[in-house]
């Protein structure tokens, strides 16, 4: 009798050939993988998912994301947990796991110029991206009552403190002469 070859699924039937033969089964082994996915959360540019071999550690992608005012931290086992894995860590549970992007909110300084159209009240602030200013400062200049802050020394957007911080600013003071005084000369009102 000859050899035959004869493959069977598990949980399949078989029977004894017509010569009365017997049959040796060997199994036939697989190795394991696993998916591991990236999600920006919230950011953009997430790396593709990658397969992780059973055993063998997975090299994580090097790929950063991008968040506007925000810098990448790290990867996160959760949405909103801290950083577990650092862009191209090693990875080495044999598990699928997805990993969310970590993000802190970057700091930007705030200038205020009261001396560039001659007050006084210089100053500056850090604040957190995508926040309102909040309490505005105020500059004084002999002479003249102050009209708010202005995103330009002459014209420009006057801000208040709802204004809302993208980046590094400098804020110029302006002011508007005061009517309420009075220049004599020779004795006569001018």
């Amino acid at each position: 009798a000859g050899t035959q070859t004869v493959s069977y699924n598990p949980g399949s039937q078989y029977g004894r050939d017509q010569n009365g033969g017997t049959y040796t089964l060997y199994a036939i082994w697989q190795i394991n993988t696993y998916s591991v996915q990236y999600d920006a959360n919230g950011g953009t540019g997430a790396p593709g998912a990658q397969t992780k071999t059973y055993g063998v550690n997975l090299t994580l992608s090097s790929v950063k994301p991008t968040k506007t005012g925000h810098t990448f931290k790290g990867w996160a086992v959760t949405q909103n947990g801290a950083v577990s894995y650092s862009a191209g860590a090693q990875y080495g549970a044999n598990a699928a796991i997805k990993l969310y992007a970590v993000w802190e909110a970057n700091k930007y300084t705030v200038t205020y110029n009261a001396t560039r159209n001659g007050g006084t009240g210089d100053t500056q602030k850090t604040i957190t991206y995508g926040t309102k200013l909040g309490t505005l400062p105020t500059a004084t200049k002999k002479y003249y009552v102050f009209d708010g802050w202005y995103t330009a020394a002459s014209g420009g957007k006057k801000v208040t403190e709802n204004f809302v911080v993208t980046g590094n600013i400098t804020l110029y003071a302006q002011y508007i002469i005061d009517a309420s005084l009075y220049i004599r000369a020779d004795g006569k009102e001018k």
